[in-house]
Order: C-alpha cells, then structure tokens, then sequence
C-alpha cells in the first residue's frame, strides 16, 4: 500500500505568509483597498466625470490629482472638496505650498477652521516626513485598537516643492541644475500609498500644467510656455508660429501626430536663451530644455532642465523627430 502524499494547500500557504506580512490576507478578509464611500465633489458634472456617478465623487482610500493651467480654479476645486468631506465627518490636513489660503478664503467656503490643520511646507522633504509621521501615528493608533478619525489630505501644490538641495545650492550661490527633484516626488508617493491605505486617507492633491511647444509638443506637468513667436512643427512639415495654432490642428511629435484639444494664453517673465550658432529663443522661466544623449529616455524627467536654471556654457540636445 502506497504511502499517502501529504498535502500543502494554498490555506496553509496563506496562513504562513500572514505570520511574516502584518496586512497581507485572502481578499475576501482584506479591506484595505476597500472605497468605503465616496466624497461629493459638490458637482454633478464633476462627479460624473470622476466615477461615472453624478451622486459620489472623490472616492476615499484613493489619490485625485488636479492638473490645469494657472488660474483654471485647482485650489477651488480643492476648497471645495474640503467643505463637503467635512459634512461627511472628513477632517483636513491641508500643506501648502504655495503660501495661497488663508482664513478668509476658508471662511468663503464655510470650512471649519478648528477642523482643518493648515500646514505650510516648502520642500518635498519636509512634506514627506510630516505626512509619514501623521500617518505612522494614526496606523500605531488603529493596531492598539482606536478608532481613528477620517483624514483628508490636501497639497496644493505638488509643482511648486522644492528641494533641499535646491535651497542649499542657493544659498552657496550653486547654479548647477538639481536633478533629484522628480526622483524624490516619486519616492515620496511610493512610500505614502499604502501607509494612506491603511488608514483610509482620501489625498487629493494638484499641479499646474503648461502646453509645451519644445522639441516634444505635449501638455506637461509643472507650468512654461514659448513667446507668441515660436514657430512648432505640424504635422505636415511645415512650420507654425505658436499664436496661430488652433484647436483640431495637428503637430508632429515623437510619439507621431497628435491633434491640439486645448489652447491658452498666458502671461509671464520671458527669458532670451542665445545659441552658439546665434539663433535665439524667448521663452519663460519653466520652458523645459534637453540635456541627455541621443541613447538617453527623453520621457525621463532627470534629463530636461527649466530655462531659469541654465547658465552660460551649459550644453543642450535637440530631439530630432524622424
């Protein structure tokens, strides 16, 4: 008679890995990405457009971002959302960057004040390290048993965070580019996620965005644009001056042919940019220059810099659309 073969079952795998994993389980007993409702953006349209809902909105437990243009009403959007999580027992922790709200706007809103923690924050550190210990007191909280209170977290604006080494290169009179930037945001969502998740933090947070007409004609993140005058390549070879692109015109780009949904008109400090073969460009501060090699990913954000931090001798690269 043969000897019986035991068995290991997927059980006694779960069982073991929950002895080394604190929050890992079966989805059936996990709710920590669980949307237990959903806070009403105060729009019908909005809300739609959000989740497909003109009742719900913002979903809890989950990040929104906020991108647009100057002036486009982001941090309304965002006050707004502050009054109605409120109604629905939310408490805010408000950073912000740009030093832009203050009582009287909250008062516009009908916000309540000893309900709403402001928090000023000028670089992407120090956003990080508060919002890590705000969350690792309320996740130490909920494992002794307490009933934690429902968080709203708000960071107007994600553009707008320095670094600290941007701030030590000022003050040394550094003008070198700081490249870590973009890796520091990214490493701060990654570290917040799940620590959000777990206490069932809605964040909501926003960025300006510009329409770039640079070697990459796309919308970006971060805010810029060319002078009037700046000549883009559409998408039948022949050039354009900026001014007189419309909607529904296509340009050519790296990615192929892509039609202009949008267009705006700002205003802004311009910056004469002069090449050594004695072309010129004017452009504003955050217009976006690329640094890296031909074999470098263009789409990296570590290989472009803003024209306000380029100096003199500094070398760029022209992406050649093909």
């Amino acid at each position: 008679m043969g000897k019986e073969e035991k068995e290991f079952s997927f059980n006694d795998l779960n069982k073991a890995m929950s002895k080394v994993s604190l929050y890992g389980d079966t989805m059936d007993n996990s709710d920590i990405s669980t949307i237990d409702e959903y806070l009403n953006t105060g729009n019908y349209m909005l809300n739609a457009a959000l989740v497909g809902d003109i009742f719900k909105g913002y979903p809890n437990n989950r990040s929104t971002a906020l991108v647009g243009p100057s002036g486009t009403g982001k941090t309304y959007l965002i006050m707004n959302a502050c009054k109605q999580a409120q109604d629905q027992g939310y408490y805010i922790v408000y950073y912000d960057s740009e030093n832009a709200v203050d009582k009287t706007l909250l008062s516009k809103f009908k916000i309540d004040m000893t309900k709403f923690r402001y928090e000023p924050v000028n670089t992407v550190q120090e956003f990080r390290s508060n919002v890590t210990a705000m969350l690792d007191t309320l996740i130490e909280n909920k494992e002794k048993g307490f009933k934690i209170p429902k968080i709203m977290v708000c960071l107007d604006s994600a553009g707008n965070l320095a670094t600290q080494k941007e701030i030590d290169d000022a003050k040394s009179k550094d003008d070198k580019v700081d490249m870590t930037r973009a890796k520091l945001l990214k490493s701060t969502f990654r570290i917040l996620m799940t620590k959000m998740a777990l206490c069932h933090v809605n964040f909501i947070f926003s960025n300006h965005s510009y329409s770039s007409q640079s070697f990459i004609p796309t919308q970006v993140a971060g805010g810029g644009c060319l002078s009037p005058e700046s000549l883009v390549l559409m998408s039948n070879g022949k050039f354009k001056e900026i001014k007189d692109i419309n909607e529904g015109d296509f340009v050519e780009t790296l990615d192929g042919k892509k039609k202009i949904l949008k267009t705006w008109k700002l205003n802004k400090p311009s910056y004469r940019i002069k090449f050594e073969d004695g072309s010129e460009l004017i452009c504003s501060e955050d217009h976006r220059f690329y640094i890296g090699s031909e074999t470098d990913d263009y789409l990296d954000n570590n290989n472009w810099v803003y024209a306000k931090n380029l100096v003199e001798n500094d070398e760029i690269s022209q992406v050649v659309v093909e």
